[in-house]
């Protein structure tokens, strides 16, 4: 998975997985989970509850896993990505 910056294009693989609402759309590879949750798609659901009240940087850091994610803000149309905390995971 990557994302041209200047042309705003993301390419994605068959690894990517992808969770879509009315207020972000956000792609991750690899594991990905929040301690005590199932790891993918529930654990997003729990992180998007929490970014409708939290800001990004302040809870990104409940991520956990090995992993890559950009995240869509609809909203305000800006694009975040970031990799898990320990660098194992690439995102170009």
């Amino acid at each position: 998975m990557y994302y041209k910056l200047l042309t705003r294009e993301l390419k994605t693989g068959f690894r990517t997985e992808k969770f879509e609402d009315d207020n972000y759309t956000i792609f991750w590879e690899g594991l990905l989970f929040i301690k005590g949750l199932a790891p993918g798609e529930e654990s997003i659901a729990k992180f998007v509850e929490d970014l409708k009240k939290i800001p990004l940087p302040s809870i990104v850091e409940n991520l956990s896993g090995v992993f890559a994610c950009i995240i869509h803000d609809k909203k305000i149309d800006i694009i975040y990505n970031f990799i898990d905390n320990s660098r194992l995971f690439n995102l170009f």
